[in-house]
């Protein structure tokens, strides 16, 4: 009898086990950005309280941010951003942001900028992709071309009219770069690069043209080193007004660069323009190696891009 006894505390130590940390992931699901973060600004989770010096934190439900005197942040939903500045202390609580008074009355705040209900500056998308979604698990892809030269960019969809070209060349070889039109009304001379990238304007090619579909040739030595099928596409005037747009309205709310880069990224991401995100977050994991949120942007951007990185 004694045995059967503890076989059920057992199990229900287990149950309680399990559903503690079932509670745990479902808090722990990342739901907003801290970004343009400047002065002295911790994080107090789960009644342990550090000092964030990240260019941009992931936060999750129930976090509180307590921030000293001249300090400012802005706090990024998917589709709502926040300002905030202190002294004072304020509750993450998707979809809200609450400040706590001095007399610990809780208030809710309204958001500088909104896509969607009262507020809304007309874009109906979500602007910035949920944390939570950037934060699973990459599968790596499986890539036909893997014995081709490997195209980084122009990849895919290109809101740009002069793409940088960025190829898996070696440092001191030398590439003959043709960009091939699909239809004759464009001619491009080819010209050689060395190495893994070539400015476009280095290049002194006339724009690409909107809406219109192109073809990357490769070659070294007088081997075509490219899938044939290798080809990109430019958006459409109205597609890029529509980004250009979002680009213009989004920057203007963030103060250091580092901020307003990161925004831009995020609606090239959210629009598919893969290869120019991966770009842009690449420059800001230069500036900041570790930080794991640029990290997972560029393997996903790698994901989209159908690309293996080893």
């Amino acid at each position: 009898m004694k045995f059967i006894w503890m076989l059920i505390l057992m199990f229900i130590l287990w149950s309680s086990m399990q559903q503690e940390m079932l509670a745990s992931t479902d808090d722990e699901k990342s739901v907003a950005y801290l970004i343009d973060i400047n002065g002295d600004i911790h994080l107090i989770r789960k009644e342990k309280k550090e000092k964030i010096s990240s260019s941009c934190f992931q936060l999750i439900n129930m976090d509180v941010l307590q921030l000293g005197k001249n300090s400012s942040a802005k706090i990024v939903y998917p589709e709502q951003i926040f300002k905030i500045s202190g002294p004072g202390k304020f509750n993450i609580n998707k979809p809200k942001v609450n400040i706590v008074k001095a007399d610990s009355r809780v208030e809710n705040i309204k958001p500088v900028l909104s896509s969607r209900g009262s507020g809304s500056f007309g874009i109906d998308d979500v602007l910035f992709t949920p944390p939570a979604n950037i934060m699973k698990l990459v599968i790596a892809s499986t890539n036909r071309t893997v014995d081709n030269m490997l195209i980084y960019s122009p990849k895919g969809k290109m809101f740009t009219l002069t793409p940088a070209i960025i190829i898996g060349g070696k440092k001191n070889s030398k590439y003959l770069v043709s960009i091939l039109p699909l239809s004759e009304d464009d001619k491009y001379s080819s010209i050689t690069m060395t190495g893994f990238k070539l400015l476009w304007k280095k290049a002194k090619w006339e724009n690409l043209k909107n809406d219109a579909v192109y073809r990357i040739e490769i070659k070294k030595e007088g081997k075509i080193l490219t899938d044939p099928e290798q080809v990109f596409f430019t958006l459409t005037n109205k597609e890029k007004n529509i980004i250009q747009r979002q680009i213009d309205i989004v920057e203007k709310l963030f103060d250091n660069r580092q901020s307003k880069i990161f925004a831009q990224a995020n609606i090239l991401y959210q629009n598919e323009c893969y290869a120019e995100a991966r770009i842009l977050f690449q420059k800001l994991s230069i500036l900041e190696p570790k930080n794991i949120t640029y990290l997972k942007f560029i393997e996903h951007c790698y994901k989209k891009m159908g690309i293996t990185v080893k």
